[in-house]
């Protein structure tokens, strides 16, 4: 039997083979972008709840350098990040971690409240009522659009942000008491 490459010129045969040189380029470009990524250096506990942006050596630099991530700065964000900062010095179970990947609140590796597009969404259970905490604003989380809301997650909008802080510690609360349980 005779393959069919075989007939063709030798020429012609090599333009159709693809050839390996752009993607093993593209590959070398990915690696080289994920090594110039920023250094971070290691803080302590106490520093990290004071400066939960980005890590400077110089405090007092008032321009951010071009190596500085720099934070968007809206106000919910930073109310997130302060209330983020308060549980974690309460509490060493704590710790700032991402869910869909968005900032979120993690008790011993668990999430039960995350930030996400001017709103945080908490884990407070499905007999949860919004009145009793007389909050007006509220939604189900439904991040998929085939599929029913989650029952236990609540999104409240920055309208409501004065009740973020409560909100964060009932859903520790009811995520602690779950633990303790198991």
């Amino acid at each position: 039997m005779m393959r069919v490459n075989s007939l063709l010129p030798l020429d012609a045969s090599e333009r159709i083979r693809p050839s390996v040189e752009p993607v093993l380029s593209m590959k070398r470009q990915v690696r080289q972008t994920r090594q110039e990524r920023i250094p971070l250096r290691v803080i302590s506990n106490e520093e990290g709840q004071q400066h939960m942006g980005p890590l400077n050596d110089n405090s007092e630099q008032k321009e951010p350098s071009p190596q500085t991530p720099v934070l968007d700065g809206d106000e919910e964000e930073q109310r997130f990040r302060s209330i983020a900062a308060l549980l974690a010095r309460e509490n060493s179970a704590v710790t700032l971690g991402k869910m869909m990947s968005s900032p979120a609140l993690h008790y011993q590796g668990k999430v039960f409240a995350f930030y996400y597009g001017k709103k945080m969404v908490f884990r407070l259970g499905r007999d949860f009522q919004p009145e009793l905490f007389n909050i007006q604003h509220y939604s189900l989380l439904a991040p998929f659009k085939t599929k029913p809301p989650m029952v236990d997650w609540f999104e409240i909008p920055s309208a409501d942000q004065h009740r973020w802080e409560e909100l964060s510690r009932y859903a520790l609360q009811l995520l602690s008491k779950h633990e303790a349980r198991l």
